[in-house]
């Protein structure tokens, strides 16, 4: 009997096996950037500032660096990566990220996520909720979009959910995030547990938004802990592990460029540099990220 074909499509179900671009994933992440506390804070990988009280110190029994506020309104410990991880266009970016929030304590804040002063997604704890934020500097100010738990919108991570998990934020997490940017992409957010990996909330931007949900993709992994007011006593945000990795290659874009001391000498009787390089703070009027990597020097 003659055979009759039918053009017929297969369709996978919208889940964790499907990365930031609806691919089935496959293939190996290449790792952009990684960084961890193992052998205390590494000043090549991470880098801190603290307002008033608060502190920042590593804890190497526990592979950790413990931000601590005190008891002052005001008192803030930022940890991030010194590196940005530069987003590769037209592929899923996935971070992963582990620490311990803690319990919920009233004038206390506390952040972990992919995220700047200015733009990036992360999870907030306050007295009142967990939620998870969108936060963008597109109209010239920055704007976070604050989604409570009792709102989100794949997993709400109350045991209602798919997953059925009781999230508990007081054990340590492995929040996971992937982004498509391009301007105009969409972000997940969620939870690995048991080895496997379940989503609690997703941004979508194309053909929801009139512009880019955020200015750029090449931000910190980074964490945070502030007092907005005086709390009872003083507390604690342990940060862990950090990794950001392109799923789908590498395809770095770079510009050369070359620095000398001219004609000029320079004499050396002690151990001192000879000639330094950096990034300019701004390009075009936008906080510059570029990383600079030496490929070759030469001298006379």
């Amino acid at each position: 009997m003659p055979a009759i074909l039918e053009a017929f499509q297969v369709e996978i179900k919208d889940n964790s096996n499907l990365d930031a671009f609806g691919r089935l994933r496959t293939s190996s992440p290449i790792t952009l950037f990684e960084a961890s506390h193992q052998y205390g804070i590494v000043v090549n990988d991470w880098r801190s500032s603290t307002t008033g009280g608060a502190t920042v110190t590593a804890d190497t029994d526990q592979s950790a660096a413990v931000l601590q506020a005190g008891t002052a309104s005001g008192d803030r410990a930022i940890h991030e990566t010194l590196l940005v991880s530069h987003y590769e266009p037209g592929k899923s970016q996935f971070i992963s990220m582990t620490g311990v929030l803690g319990a919920a304590k009233a004038n206390v804040r506390k952040r972990v996520g992919y995220f700047d002063a200015n733009n990036g997604i992360f999870i907030e704890q306050t007295i009142n909720t967990i939620s998870i934020v969108k936060r963008s500097n597109v109209s010239g100010s920055v704007v976070d979009t604050i989604v409570p738990q009792a709102l989100w919108s794949v997993d709400k991570f109350d045991g209602t959910g798919p997953s059925g998990i009781v999230l508990d934020v007081t054990k340590i997490q492995l929040f996971i995030f992937d982004l498509q940017w391009l301007g105009a992409g969409r972000v997940r957010v969620g939870c690995s547990v048991s080895g496997r990996m379940f989503y609690a909330h997703e941004f979508n931007a194309a053909n929801v938004l009139s512009t880019i949900y955020m200015r750029t993709a090449d931000l910190p992994g980074r964490y945070e802990i502030e007092n907005t007011g005086t709390a009872a006593s003083s507390t604690q945000l342990l940060a862990m592990c950090f990794s950001s990795a392109s799923e789908g290659g590498v395809n770095p874009r770079a510009l050369l460029f070359s620095a000398s001391n001219g004609i000029t000498t320079i004499g050396v009787t002690t151990r001192r540099p000879v000639l330094s390089i950096q990034p300019k703070l701004l390009f075009n009027t936008v906080p510059n990220k570029a990383i600079i990597v030496p490929t070759d020097y030469s001298w006379i």
